[in-house]
C-alpha cells in the first residue's frame, strides 16, 4: 500500500512534489495553496488535486512556505500525527521550533528539515572516522546565500557549537548594511565546537554552481577535502619519510550542472525522507538540529552587532 503525500507550497515545494510524485511507494494526494496560477499548473502537470487547506488522511507532507506561518500551520499537523518534511529556517526563532519539536515528541512524529546536503556522498566522507584520529579543524567557503547549509555542514561534521567568536575586523558599516538586508552582508563565522573542533566559515562572492560549498576538514593523521554537493571528495596525509597518500573518496559527478543542483538537492532529500521514514529519517536533520542552528544564528548576530568584539556563547 503506497503512502499518501501532501505538498503545501508550489515555489520551492514544486520539487518536492515532483519527488514525490515519481516515487513508487507514495501517492501524491493534494497540493495545498492558494489557488495561484503556478499551483494549478503545477496540479495539472502532476495529475494532483489543488487544495486551499488538506481536510484529508495523509502520511507524510512537506511544508515548504515562508516560516512566518510554519508554527500556525504546521501544530495541526503534527497533531494529526503525519509525518513532516519542512523548509529550513523552520521558525524564525529556536523557541518556536523548540516547542514543535516537544509537539512531535508527544505524538510520536517524524519531523526533518531540507537541508540538501545531509544525503550526499561527499558528506558522508567528510564525516570522523576513528582511523583519522580527532577532527581539529574545519575550513568552509560559500556564497552569502548558501551559509545556513554551510553552517549544517559544520555541525554535521563537529557536533554543537559551544562559542560563537567575535570578528572584531566586521566594519561596522557593512554591519549596519547587513541589519538591513541580512542575506546579501554576512560576517565570517569562527566556532569552537563542543568536541574542540574549530570551524572557519567565510562567504565568498562567487562559486560554481554544480560545487558551491568547499570544505576542508583537518584530522589528526591527514585532510579530506570536498566540494558539496557534487564536487567530489579527496584524501589526503603524509607518512613518514615524507611519503603522500592521496586517495580520491568520492568521485565528482561527470553531469554539468546548473541552478537545477537546488531542484535535485531537494528531490534527493525528499526521496531519502521517504526512504527511511520507517527508521526515523535520522540521515536527516532534526528539529533539535535546527533549533541549535537558529541559536547559533542569533549569536553570530549578537558578536557582530550589540555585543560586538565579545564572544557569545551557547
Amino acid at each position: 500500500m503506497k503512502l499518501r503525500a501532501a505538498v503545501f507550497g508550489s515555489g520551492w515545494g514544486a520539487h518536492a512534489a515532483r519527488a514525490l510524485a515519481r516515487h513508487p511507494s507514495v501517492e501524491l494526494i493534494a497540493l495545498v495553496g492558494r489557488g495561484s496560477d503556478r499551483t494549478h499548473a503545477l496540479g495539472a502537470e502532476l495529475g494532483a488535486p489543488v487544495r486551499s487547506e488538506l481536510g484529508l488522511y495523509v502520511d507524510l507532507a512537506v511544508v515548504a512556505v515562508s516560516e512566518r506561518v510554519h508554527l500556525e500551520l504546521v501544530e495541526p499537523l503534527v497533531e494529526r500525527r503525519i509525518a513532516l518534511l519542512i523548509t529550513h529556517p523552520v521558525c524564525p526563532r529556536a523557541e518556536e521550533v523548540e516547542r514543535l519539536a516537544n509537539a512531535a515528541d508527544r505524538a510520536g512524529v517524524v519531523i526533518r528539515t531540507d537541508y540538501t546536503f545531509r544525503p550526499r556522498p561527499e558528506l558522508a566522507a567528510l564525516r570522523p572516522r576513528e582511523d583519522r584520529g580527532a577532527l581539529l579543524r574545519l575550513s568552509i567557503e560559500a556564497p552569502g546565500r548558501w551559509l545556513p547549509i554551510a553552517l549544517d555542514v559544520a555541525v554535521c561534521l563537529a557536533g554543537p557549537v559551544h562559542i560563537v567568536h567575535a570578528n572584531p575586523a566586521y566594519p561596522r558599516k557593512l554591519a549596519e548594511r547587513a541589519r538591513r538586508a541580512p542575506h546579501a552582508f554576512v560576517p565570517s563565522m569562527m566556532l569552537t565546537h563542543v568536541s574542540g573542533t574549530v570551524s572557519t566559515i567565510v562567504p565568498v562572492p562567487h562559486a560554481p554552481p554544480a560545487e558551491p560549498v568547499r570544505v576542508c576538514a583537518s584530522y589528526e593523521r591527514g585532510r579530506v577535502t570536498a566540494s558539496l554537493p557534487r564536487g567530489g571528495a579527496a584524501w589526503l596525509a603524509l607518512r613518514a619519510g615524507g611519503e603522500v597518500e592521496a586517495r580520491e573518496l568520492v568521485a565528482p559527478s561527470a553531469d554539468t550542472l546548473d541552478a537545477s543542483v537546488h531542484a535535485r538537492g531537494m528531490e534527493e532529500l525528499v526521496a531519502c525522507f521517504v526512504d527511511t521514514l520507517e527508521d526515523g529519517a535520522r540521515a536527516l536533520a532534526s528539529l533539535a538540529e535546527e533549533a541549535h542552528l537558529r541559536r547559533v544564528w542569533a549569536a553570530l548576530w549578537r558578536a557582530t552587532g550589540e555585543r560586538a568584539g565579545a564572544d557569545v556563547g551557547l
